[in-house]
């Protein structure tokens, strides 16, 4: 077997390939780095970065599986359910935010009900606060 072959191989086995860098305990490298994860690199950017891939994956299958129809139309299948998820993500966060923004207005609407505004306005701001 040649070494493409055996890389190949190993590669989708899971062995990992032998590193040349030597492990060397922290305490002896002198910095104070820790290997923890970025805080800015939160959960969701990982989420977001898996399901681009995952979609960009099945984009490229549907486009070159024309050899093979199920798999195609099975790939197609996949990549219009994540479009329809991201839209129905996307409007979630929109209707969060315009149910934000009603609140706010309803809540300064009430505040200058209460300030005893003139009797005209004060009919126009009941109809409107209800």
């Amino acid at each position: 077997m040649g070494r493409k072959s055996q890389q190949m191989k190993a590669f989708f086995s899971g062995k990992k390939k032998k590193s040349n860098v030597q492990n060397v305990p922290a305490s002896q490298t002198g910095s104070q780095t820790s290997a923890s994860p970025s805080p800015s690199f939160n959960r969701g950017q990982v989420e977001d970065v898996a399901m681009d891939t995952i979609e960009m994956a099945l984009k490229l299958v549907r486009e070159s599986a024309d050899w093979f129809g199920p798999l195609k139309a099975a790939a197609g299948g996949l990549c219009e359910c994540i479009r329809i998820y991201r839209q129905v993500a996307d409007n979630k966060d929109n209707f969060d935010k315009l149910a934000a923004d009603i609140a706010e207005r309803a809540n300064i609407l009430e505040q200058e009900r209460k300030k005893g505004m003139s009797s005209d306005m004060q009919i126009h701001f009941d109809q409107l606060s209800k």
